[in-house]
């Protein structure tokens, strides 16, 4: 693990610049992530089957080198953690009109990563409302994953469920479904979840390997069942899905939130007639590209609860005092010791809950990062790169290294730019493509982004400089 000086992320359409106060550590998907980053090639592979299959096919199209290459570079590419973060706006894109700089906001998604500066599209952020700590709000997001699986199990006042795993996002969901008037069954095999549990609303709070758990849920529901499970637990195996038949009531609710296995044993899901949901993630919207990417809202009457308007669900929620993640949080680290959570995480070398990243306010940011004060020598045609994807990084960067100065490069990503200039000795990375255009030392552009992005960035780049496509 490393902790990277990157540029400034672009700035892309729909999205707004985020300085970030707070993010939030959530130690189940991180944790997996960073052992799964440790393990060798051969463990790589068995854990990605699906991504063995490209790879056989590309030595098929392109040859055994290039294939090679094309693996190395991804596996050497640095992948930032994170999905949860609050902090406050520092630029908005042209086209956004909800939100201003200085607006305090909570972010969600793949770009809301553990950063000082993170660029976030406007469907995956929310306006923190006024008595609302931004420490607090920086849980939005698991929140709304809570929020969303509590959705699925379309609960009514007065019913019960059962939550297995209480972990952030089963505490978060105990909190949640106290807070609706649903009486929680927790269940987890930590007594320090368990505990916490009870503290946090739970009715009935139990150990899964004490011996009457399925007696005492029995009784708790005057021997019909619950009404629903949610599943929150992160494991590889069956058993949540299995105790989940076993403790629900007939035509029962089970809804897997975490990462569990479902081949199952089918007699208590047939006998009862039970209903098995997914709940994915923040809610509907998500791994929608129209929706997060480009800004495209569901029609409120027709999609109430998009993944944004859980977000700001939870926020409120926050603001009313119905929810505390403050209860959680056992640890809270600078950002410059961000290493330190993860090796508590990875190691387990003390117990844990919430982990909060704290960024320093009173430093001083620069939009780019400066590797070296000479450009590395060459030809006389000295390169700039605007984009640096897959075809950049196997065909256009190889061919070009030795023959030309590599001068400055700008990505749609902080770390890929970083990654690239290190890699092939750029003299600067850059937070924007403009940038790389005004940079005096450039004479030659490349523009390796999507299509719909040339016309822009060749029009910029023309003033200056000279330029391939």
């Amino acid at each position: 693990m490393q902790l990277l000086e990157v540029p400034f992320p672009a700035l892309q359409p729909g999205s707004v610049l985020v300085r970030n106060y707070f993010s939030v550590i959530s130690a189940g998907t991180e944790g997996k992530s960073v052992k799964d980053a440790r393990l060798g090639y051969i463990a790589k592979a068995r854990a990605r089957r699906e991504e063995v299959g490209k790879v056989i096919k590309s030595v098929k199209t392109y040859g055994l080198f290039p294939a090679y290459r094309m693996v190395m570079n991804k596996l050497d590419a640095p992948s930032p953690l994170g999905y949860c973060c609050s902090g406050e706006v520092i630029a908005v894109a042209s086209d956004v009109a909800d939100f201003k700089i200085g607006d305090r906001v909570a972010c969600g998604g793949n770009t809301a990563v553990h950063a000082e500066v993170v660029c976030v599209p406007v469907n995956l952020c929310v306006k923190i409302p006024d008595g609302v700590e931004v420490r607090d709000a920086a849980f939005a997001t698991l929140g709304a994953i809570a929020l969303q699986g509590i959705r699925r199990a379309d609960l009514r006042l007065g019913e019960n469920c059962v939550v297995i795993g209480l972990g952030l996002i089963g505490q978060l969901t105990i909190q949640m479904l106290h807070a609706s008037g649903v009486r929680a069954i927790g269940i987890d095999i930590d007594p320090r979840m368990v505990k916490l549990a009870k503290e946090n609303g739970c009715e009935l709070a139990l150990n899964r390997n004490e011996e009457t758990l399925v007696q005492q849920v029995m009784e708790f529901t005057s021997g019909h069942g619950t009404d629903a499970v949610i599943i929150t637990a992160g494991t590889d195996s069956t058993d949540p899905v299995d105790l989940a038949g076993e403790l629900s009531r007939k035509k029962g609710k089970v809804v897997i939130v975490g990462a569990v296995p479902t081949g199952f044993k089918r007699a208590n899901y047939f006998k009862k007639e039970l209903d098995l949901r997914m709940s994915t993630s923040y809610g509907p919207g998500r791994y929608d590209r129209e929706y997060e990417e480009e800004g495209l809202d569901y029609p409120y009457a027709y999609v109430r609860w998009t993944e944004n308007r859980n977000m700001e669900a939870f926020v409120e929620l926050l603001r009313s005092g119905k929810v505390s993640p403050g209860k959680m949080i056992t640890h809270e680290f600078p950002f410059a010791k961000a290493t330190d959570a993860y090796k508590i995480i990875v190691e387990k070398t003390e117990p844990f809950t919430g982990m909060v990243l704290k960024y320093e306010l009173q430093k001083s940011l620069k939009s780019d990062v400066i590797l070296k004060d000479n450009l590395p020598a060459g030809g006389e045609v000295s390169v700039g790169f605007i984009g640096a994807g897959s075809f950049a990084q196997n065909f256009l960067l190889p061919n070009l290294k030795g023959l030309v100065r590599f001068a400055s490069i700008s990505t749609a990503r902080p770390h890929n730019a970083q990654n690239m200039a290190a890699k092939y000795g750029f003299a600067a990375a850059k937070g924007e493509a403009e940038q790389v255009a005004a940079d005096s030392s450039v004479n030659t552009v490349f523009i390796a982004t999507r299509h719909d992005t040339h016309a822009r960035y060749v029009l910029s780049s023309l003033k200056t400089v000279s330029m391939f496509c």
